[in-house]
């Protein structure tokens, strides 16, 4: 059982990493990581920036059409938890 268990979690990895951007629709509850730059002070009182990963999640809400002629990534436009409109490129987007 355990070994069932196993090979059920490696290809639930495996079928994450290799995702379609047409795995993805308008009305899809996605995540995303993104880079914060933070400051911090160190005991010594300097001033050193550091970079902390944040994670998003939201809803798409568009996905624009685009003829896929120029090999450009494909976008969505997502509304995220605060309300606000983004567009993001597909390929960094993750099923919620």
């Amino acid at each position: 059982m355990k070994t069932m268990k196993l090979i059920l979690e490696t290809w639930r990895k495996t079928n994450e990493a290799f995702r379609l951007e047409s795995d993805f629709s308008v009305g899809d509850m996605v995540t995303w990581n993104s880079l914060d730059r933070v400051e911090k002070i160190t005991g010594s009182g300097k001033v050193k920036i550091d970079f902390e990963r944040v994670m998003h999640s939201g809803e798409i809400i568009e996905i624009p059409d685009t003829d896929g002629a120029l090999g450009e990534p494909r976008v969505a436009i997502i509304r995220g938890e605060d309300g606000d409109s983004q567009e993001m490129t597909v390929s960094e987007l993750t099923h919620a």
